[in-house]
């Protein structure tokens, strides 16, 4: 019988927490709606040191005390940003006379809590950044 202890008490736990879940399923419920509402509503959060929230898509959106800015910061503009935990994917792009500038950004968190990034950096020719219907972003598009 002593071998199986630990196998009963892993079966125990496992039961008290799947009836905790039952029971409070409709609080849980409420909370995981209330936070995905407040994540809509632009509220930030943090869990796990990945911050989640409000999107910063252009440079006066902050507060003028958290930037000093020289030049034209926007001329860069985000096509897409997504997020999970551990990492950050971004594209941005930059119009010029002739084409675009586009900016790949990768960042990843390491074992030990740092972050790795990545660029790359293409010039794309002869297209224009527009921004998607619903104005959810931007995107590449043919120049006329």
């Amino acid at each position: 019988m002593a071998p199986y202890i630990p196998l009963l008490t892993t079966l125990a736990w496992i039961l008290f927490v799947v009836c905790l879940l039952i029971v409070f399923r409709k609080q849980l419920a409420g909370l995981v709606t209330a936070l995905v509402e407040r994540v809509k509503g632009g509220a930030e959060f943090e869990v796990a040191g990945v911050k989640f929230g409000r999107l910063i898509s252009k440079t006066s959106d902050l507060p003028p005390q958290d930037v000093k800015v020289f030049g034209d910061p926007d001329q860069i503009q985000l096509l897409f940003k997504a997020q999970g935990a551990g990492w950050v994917k971004s594209t941005k792009a930059m119009q010029t006379a002739t084409g675009c500038l586009v900016q790949v950004s990768t960042e990843r968190q390491n074992p030990n809590g740092s972050w790795s990034s990545a660029e790359a950096l293409a010039f794309v020719p002869d297209v224009a950044v527009a921004a998607v219907d619903g104005g959810n972003g931007n995107r590449l598009v043919p120049k006329e």
